[in-house]
């Protein structure tokens, strides 16, 4: 049977329109957002409503459903509440469209149930039962924190007290020592100290140190020095710290990361025997069904090389729309590209975010500019949320204005909220030490300070 082609009725969008914008009209540019049904890239600035006239193409391709080539729409995002917010407002309208053969959830589900299940069942013998990082982490530590005795828990000990072992003169304030740095050079001359006053193996040098000429009083420092460092590695916090800075790379063979020494280019190779403790307990972990976030797409992946998956899964799914794009990170993108994303594939894809907000990052480093590089770029500018004094604001704080070949700004936020009485722009200024409540104290003195709290709307919708 040939494939029909899809087109969006208008009177399927008058009756979103009724639907999700109480009546109202949704103007030009969302419409031919909606109506678009070619892959493409949606940039949309804040306050665009970019997720509700996502749902409003959602319930128009959901009144044509079932699609006469039995294929389906995929929704994806990179959170729940992304997914519970589609749901929450469809779900009453086209129940239909969380129903087989469709797909609503997040980027990881989506992974999980239709590529990782399988590969973790045929390598490890076993389904994904936890997929929390957090989680994760915290089981290994534990593996390695209670086995003081492994090479493993030794490696990350010397790291952590590498990172503290430095007798300076802070520590010898507690002492009746007149002259510190004569002190330092007859550490230095007897070999226990370096040049960086980091204290020599107390272990090798017990002996040596006992029997020195050092006064008890100098050769008692030395040992409550060594003893000070031991309390960092009896610190659960700091083990887990190291630990989640470590990435496995199967197809390498080994653990990377940066706390490793340069002169072992920044690996711990399967092959020593802290790297096959290590590897023993991740294995040991996946056999019981326990990854980490990272893990399902290296499973997922090595399913993709392994079957003809992708030719199912582009057949299965004719409308890819995934929201929140900008919070996606590499892996995650180049997986959906590798499945749905090629020259035969007939599927359309179409990316949904805002470049300039994206917060996301699965590391501890914040990334300046997000993974996504948009193609095929449609806009929305318009934004509803913002008056035209705050979205100047907004402007002058874009990290990428998306410059055309003329240097002029293409996505530029074009504020339309109009308020009976202007609210200046605030400036809160906080640090480490704030808490989360303060904060809240102060939006509500805020909010109700310029009687916003009085607001119909603003009730309706919460702050």
């Amino acid at each position: 049977m040939l494939a029909m082609k899809i087109e969006i009725e208008d009177d399927h969008i008058k009756e979103a329109e009724s639907i999700f914008i109480g009546g109202n009209r949704f103007d030009e540019e969302r419409i031919n957002f909606i109506k678009k049904l070619d892959t493409c890239d949606l940039l949309a600035v804040p306050g665009s409503g970019k997720t509700t006239a996502l749902i409003a193409k959602l319930y128009c391709l959901s009144r044509q459903m079932p699609f006469n080539d039995g294929s389906a729409i995929l929704v994806l995002s990179h959170t729940h509440n992304a997914i519970d917010e589609i749901e929450n407002k469809l779900n009453k309208h086209c129940p239909h469209l969380f129903e087989y053969p469709n797909f609503v959830g997040t980027i990881q589900s989506f992974i999980n149930k239709y590529l990782a299940n399988q590969s973790c069942f045929k390598k490890y013998g076993s389904y994904i039962r936890k997929n929390e990082d957090d989680l994760i982490y915290e089981k290994i530590t534990r593996e390695i924190y209670y086995n003081k005795s492994s090479a493993i828990f030794k490696l990350l000990d010397k790291n952590i007290k590498d990172k503290f072992n430095c007798l300076n003169e802070d520590f010898l304030n507690e002492y009746n020592i007149e002259d510190k740095k004569a002190l330092f050079n007859k550490y230095k001359d007897l070999g226990f100290i370096d040049k960086n006053n980091s204290l020599v193996s107390i272990q090798k040098n017990y002996e040596k140190i006992k029997s020195s000429s050092l006064i008890q009083e100098e050769k008692q420092i030395l040992f409550d020095f060594n003893s000070h460092l031991k309390t960092y590695s009896s610190d659960f916090k700091k083990i887990l710290d190291l630990v989640q800075d470590i990435r496995i790379n199967e197809k390498d063979e080994c653990f990377y990361s940066d706390i490793f020494p340069p002169n072992w280019d920044k690996k711990l190779k399967f092959t020593t025997e802290s790297g096959k403790e290590l590897k023993t307990i991740y294995d040991n972990l996946k056999k019981e069904g326990s990854l980490l976030y990272f893990d399902s797409f290296v499973l997922a992946n090595e399913h993709i090389n392994n079957f003809p998956i992708t030719n199912i899964l582009q057949n299965r799914f004719k409308y890819v729309l995934i929201d929140e794009m900008q919070d996606l990170e590499e892996f995650q993108i180049k997986i959906i590209d590798d499945i749905f994303f090629s020259e035969s594939s007939k599927t359309v894809i179409q990316r949904i975010g805002d470049i300039n907000q994206s917060i996301y990052s699965s590391g501890k480093k914040i990334k300046v500019e997000c993974d996504w590089k948009p193609r095929k770029i449609e806009y929305l500018k318009s934004s509803y949320r913002l008056t035209e004094e705050i979205a100047s604001l907004v402007n002058g704080f874009t990290l990428d204005p998306q410059k055309d070949e003329n240097n002029n700004p293409r996505f530029v936020v074009k504020g339309l909220n109009r308020l009976e009485k202007t609210i200046k722009p605030h400036l809160i200024l906080f640090n480490n030490e704030t808490t989360g409540e303060q904060l809240e104290e102060k939006f509500k003195d805020l909010i109700i300070e310029n009687k916003l709290d009085n607001c119909e709307e603003n009730i309706k919708n919460g702050f």
